[in-house]
């Protein structure tokens, strides 16, 4: 889509803004609104003053609404709800928070029916008459993608606090309500378009994740040849398997060792430590680790790091993330593993390196976990439970053949998730990029509304 220009600009003295439309006319972001009031968070439900909450954790930072399809209610006193309670049209802006990677300062529509209020990290901010809602809201997007509210933050501790007063003071040029409607129309239809565009390649991604799961499953539980004869695993989430292929448990094929057990402050210095997410987050180990350890010599030696061994993840909050393994195609010199891992060293020629990383990875021994797992305050995965695990043996050569196959085609699918994703990301710039163009007056959409009607 081609966009006309304004016939007239003029310079803004606003550094950001560069030059604007001649009629927009210059004022501080408070003259649009009525006051910015902080929220609530009221006490534990108590079935009697129970309101819904809006937490940060509800915001949705992509399309600048809310997502809480199961609000977060808490007891509230009268008193506290006098000029809390939210209206359709108000923003909300967040003003503790944010992150390493992310500013605090975000601003999100509020555009439900039920009553509500704030929690305490949020300020309500009603548009005046004469401002449209929406096209606010889109100002305000633009500030934060341009980081206008950066200069506004103090950090003192880990959390990021907004000072709302000084954010508040920043200029702006706006036109009258009817081009406000008109300019607020045309980005609601667009980044609604976009956002359908963003969703369909989402939902793309996870189908192509999906099919790469299974491929995995079916190859490594399947083998190459389609028709070559079966039997009877007997194991129920196996299935049949290969006829010729050899079935056996962990516990005939290798041993077992759990990791370092040592102080928390030998960490941050020393050797070679591989950690929790270092398996947890690849399907093989890295070949630089980032942590380090003050481990002795003997340590080094028991806890070793070798081509071909096999780390479990071993106790977690939820069974969802116990058994997750990654294997180490080259040596870790003088390197050691977390405590909350467990290293399965198979014996020499039993099992190949590129067929045990998709073989312990694939989806069907989720269902050997999650059905023998314990979980009393913590899920934990013993090396009793992990000796019992059902292990496919096909000979070298053809487990080879298999992880040359896998290789091929996950890359090939993998290749595909990075394009889509590059492609997302293309589109959140253009959808930020839109918004920013149609609120400082670099692109004049007037037009398009008689086009459109």
């Amino acid at each position: 889509m081609k966009f006309k220009s304004y016939p007239k600009h003029k310079k803004s003295g606003v550094e950001w803004l560069g030059d604007v439309p001649e009629h927009w006319e210059r004022m501080r972001l408070k003259n649009t609104i009525n006051g910015c009031i902080n929220g609530y968070w009221g006490d534990d439900p108590d079935g009697e003053n129970d309101i819904p909450v809006i937490r940060v954790a509800d915001f949705n930072r992509d399309n600048l609404g809310l997502n809480f399809p199961i609000p977060t209610k808490r007891a509230i006193e009268s008193k506290a709800l006098k000029n809390r309670i939210l209206k359709q049209g108000d923003l909300l802006l967040e003003k503790s928070g944010g992150g390493d990677k992310q500013l605090v300062g975000v601003v999100v529509l509020f555009d439900s029916e039920i009553t509500a209020i704030s929690a305490n990290f949020i300020a309500k901010m009603t548009p005046k008459n004469g401002y449209n809602s929406n096209y606010i809201l889109y100002v305000f997007s633009s500030l934060y993608s341009k980081r206008v509210n950066y200069r506004h933050i103090n950090q003192t501790t880990g959390i990021q606090n907004i000072n709302s007063s000084s954010y508040l003071c920043e200029h702006i040029y706006c036109s009258d309500f009817k081009e406000q409607s008109t300019i607020a129309n045309f980005l609601d239809r667009e980044t609604t378009r976009i956002d359908s565009l963003i969703k369909e390649k989402e939902n793309f991604i996870a189908l192509l994740k999906e099919k790469r799961q299974a491929l995995i499953s079916h190859t490594v539980t399947k083998g190459l040849d389609p028709t070559v004869k079966m039997k009877d695993s007997g194991v129920e989430w196996l299935g049949d398997v290969p006829d010729h292929w050899g079935i056996s448990r962990i516990k005939y094929t290798g041993r077992c060792q759990n990791g370092i057990n040592i102080g928390a402050e030998s960490f941050g210095y020393g050797f070679p430590f591989v950690s929790y997410s270092d398996v947890y987050k690849n399907f093989t180990l890295p070949v630089k680790v980032l942590g380090l350890v003050d481990s002795s010599k003997s340590d080094r030696k028991s806890y070793s790091v070798i081509n071909n061994d096999i780390f479990f993840t071993r106790t977690s909050e939820t069974i969802e993330e116990i058994g997750f393994s990654s294997v180490c195609e080259s040596e870790i010199e003088d390197a050691c593993f977390a405590g909350f891992l467990i290293r399965f060293r198979p014996e020499k020629d039993s099992l190949f390196s590129g067929f045990s990383k998709y073989y312990f990875r694939n989806e069907k021994l989720r269902a050997f976990f999650v059905k023998e797992m314990n979980l009393i305050t913590r899920a934990s995965l013993s090396q009793d439970l992990l000796k019992k695990m059902p292990v496919l043996l096909p000979n070298l050569s053809e487990q080879k053949s298999i992880a040359t196959y896998l290789d091929k085609q996950t890359t090939k699918i993998d290749l595909l998730v990075k394009e889509t994703k590059t492609s997302i990301e293309l589109l959140k710039e253009h959808r930020t990029a839109l918004i920013s163009a149609a609120v400082t007056g670099k692109i004049d959409v007037r037009h398009l509304e008689k086009e459109v009607a």
